[in-house]
């Protein structure tokens, strides 16, 4: 099994915890190009549980802060599930015990880190950081699409732009616990870090084997010319 990309980091959809079945199925695939990987990280969202509680949160009267703070504890949640499944029970909780983790084992699993800042936000931090050749964001959609993908005739894009990128997904509201795809502060630092990102779904986790092998799945989100 050869590799493209050695040096990645995987935002995994926080909506896939909640199927056991596909997070052992990610555990074999991580496990299994985990030993060939210079450098790996995960990234767990934190899914309908951490939208349910920070709805439970603002209902209560709690901060915008208080509410990211809560889906933050959800994501570190998800993350330590898998690391817990791959014997792997570190969940960092900053940027610099992320880095250390990486340089001392090559891998690492996490959540989120602070207020206001996404997962996907978090997955490119750590991109840019650790210098990673790809980052790969895992969703339940099949890609960037023209449109909203439930609408009639709408197009998968197979490749385009950070800025292309940007301008579909700035129609959307971005709040905590709702990112609608990528974050839009998370395609500003890829784009000024220069790393590829890939938009692909995630329901299958043989699909992330097959992106790091370098096969085309999705969309790729690439340096504006």
């Amino acid at each position: 099994m050869k590799l493209k990309y050695k040096k990645a980091v995987i935002s995994l959809s926080g909506g896939f915890f909640s199927n056991p079945s596909l997070i052992k199925s990610y555990g074999r695939i991580i496990k299994k190009i985990k030993p060939q990987m210079k450098l790996l990280c995960i990234v767990s969202g934190g899914g309908k549980a951490a939208r349910e509680y920070i709805s439970i949160a603002k209902s209560l009267g709690l901060s915008r802060k208080r509410q990211d703070e809560i889906g933050i504890a959800i994501t570190r949640v998800n993350a330590l599930l898998l690391g817990m499944l791959l014997n792997f029970k570190d969940i960092p909780t900053s940027y610099d015990a992320v880095l250390d983790l990486l340089k001392k084992h090559g891998f690492a699993i996490c959540g989120g880190m602070k207020p206001r800042q996404s997962t996907d936000k978090v997955a490119a931090d750590i991109a840019a950081l650790a210098k990673a050749q790809v980052l790969v964001n895992l969703t339940k959609v099949d890609g960037v699409y023209d449109r909203n993908p439930k609408l009639k005739g709408a197009r998968l894009i197979s490749s385009l732009s950070y800025n292309q990128l940007r301008k579909i997904l700035s129609k959307e509201k971005q709040e905590p616990g709702k990112y609608a795809l990528f974050d839009l502060k998370a395609i500003q630092t890829v784009k000024k870090a220069k790393i590829p990102v890939i938009i692909a779904n995630g329901m299958k986790a043989e699909n992330l084997l097959k992106i790091l092998r370098g096969e085309k799945i999705g969309t790729t989100v690439f340096q504006d010319s």
